[in-house]
């Protein structure tokens, strides 16, 4: 039987993921309506989603042609309104005037909002909601389609029966699985400029791998693997330190050193992105090295890249608390198949997976889709035997630890996949036309 002594779970981030800054109103007023029920939403200004998806597909072959029908939408939308509205109000020809640009103005911007909410956003794009003034901020990943049916809200009442979080009246909606809350010296230093910008929705994606190492300690994105390791010292490092990190780093991987690369940001505290471009196995050597105990010279490893929702899936972290009954296993001489499928059998992440899938039934582009989320379902094992070296084996650890302080922790507070489980495996949210569909073929 192999010999395996590291397992590793890795986040594989598909490269076509995008990733979205979505603000829950102003002050993040429905902040905690979002976390609570699993969902974000935004206005649409009575514009029904099947308005939206029903635009024909001879605009929907140029993305501008797309966006200015949307545009067009939404002012005949306002100009519509605002007639109504200057009908019972009196109003002097300049006033009408400015009041009226003001108008198209403000829904040609609501446009874009919902142009990138609809046809922008995928199933499996990461979101990121600041709380007020960016004292922390949530991130997810996106289970749904679009819908604009009414979801149920967990109750939270105060003394007198009022609620306790403001509900969000926004009529377009997509179910989002919470993955953690970061707070704000946490949150990557390079997307702090965030924090004053003004638009509701906007894409982040280029700063996608800024925000990778807080989504999982390792993981991998564009054909790289990498893993994150805190700096924790509120100290200056010194030169001799770095030199002393730099021949760890060189006792651990010998000649593998100059395969293995690194992003330093070290503000006392700070952190060290390290990443291989094709040799996945070194990222757990040094990782075992550093924060295990090892006591062999030949190594199994074994790495499960395991996409978005298996990993972040109740099944995929139960998978992971099974590690240690593998093992058992394996040293007993037991049949591991057994414990393997017992691991593989994973009810919820069927179920989850179910649910997404029946969420894009309608779509036309539903095979595309339904390959993008499989991806997202994946656990690709991948297995490599190492001979660790005697150096590798006796690397001091103390001297780091005492300098720099290194840990493999992963950063925020982790939303727990059993507390989500109801809002985002529920029978309500399927989308309008399925709602419309079920009810014709009841009037049959």
């Amino acid at each position: 039987m192999e010999k395996i002594n590291y397992e590793y779970d890795i986040l594989d981030i598909p490269s076509d993921t995008k990733y979205w800054f979505v603000r829950a109103n102003s002050r993040a007023e429905y902040y905690d309506d979002f976390k609570l029920n699993n969902y974000i939403a935004v206005d649409a200004n009575s514009i029904l989603l099947s308005t939206l998806l029903d635009i024909p597909q001879t605009l929907r072959s140029s993305n501008d042609a797309l966006r200015e029908r949307y545009k067009q939408l939404f002012q005949e939308n306002a100009l519509e309104r605002f007639n109504k509205r200057i009908q019972s109000e009196k109003m002097s020809d300049k006033t009408r005037k400015k009041e009226q640009a003001s108008e198209l103005k403000r829904s040609a911007y609501r446009s874009g909002i919902v142009y990138h909410f609809v046809e922008d956003m995928n199933i499996g794009d990461f979101i990121v909601i600041p709380y007020n003034r960016a004292k922390k901020f949530l991130i997810g990943t996106i289970v749904s389609n679009c819908f604009e049916n009414e979801i149920d809200h967990i109750e939270d009442l105060d003394e007198n029966g009022e609620s306790n979080y403001a509900i969000s009246p926004f009529k377009l909606k997509r179910r989002v699985l919470w993955i953690k809350e970061l707070p704000k010296n946490k949150f990557p230093d390079k997307l702090s400029w965030i924090e004053s910008a003004h638009q509701s929705i906007f894409n982040i994606t280029k700063y996608g791998n800024e925000l990778n190492p807080y989504i999982a300690p390792i993981y991998r994105y564009k054909e790289k693997t990498y893993a994150r390791i805190g700096v924790n010292t509120k100290d200056k490092i010194s030169s001799s330190s770095w030199l002393e990190y730099q021949l760890t780093l060189k006792e651990i991987l010998g000649d593998d050193l100059d395969k293995v690369f690194q992003k330093q940001y070290v503000q006392s505290p700070g952190q060290i992105i390290l990443f291989v471009e094709q040799h996945w196995w070194l990222i757990p050597i040094i990782w075992s090295c550093l924060f295990g105990d090892v006591k062999y010279s030949n190594m199994g490893f074994e790495g499960r890249f395991q996409g978005v929702f298996k990993y972040f899936s109740k099944d995929g972290k139960r998978e992971r608390k099974l590690d240690l009954e593998e093992k058992q296993a394996r040293i007993n001489n037991m049949n591991a198949d057994s414990v393997n499928k017992l691991n593989s059998n994973s009810e919820e992440s069927i179920k989850l997976k179910d649910k997404i899938i029946k969420s894009i039934s309608n779509s036309m582009d539903k095979d595309e889709k339904t390959k993008k989320i499989n991806k997202r379902f994946t656990n690709k094992v991948e297995k490599k035997n190492i001979n660790i070296s005697e150096d590798a084996q006796n690397v001091d650890k103390n001297k780091l630890q005492k300098d720099f302080k290194l840990s493999n922790e992963n950063p925020g507070v982790s939303i727990q996949f059993e507390s989500q489980k109801d809002n985002l495996i529920p029978s309500e949210d399927v989308s309008e036309k399925e709602v419309k569909k079920e009810e014709k073929g009841s009037e049959k």
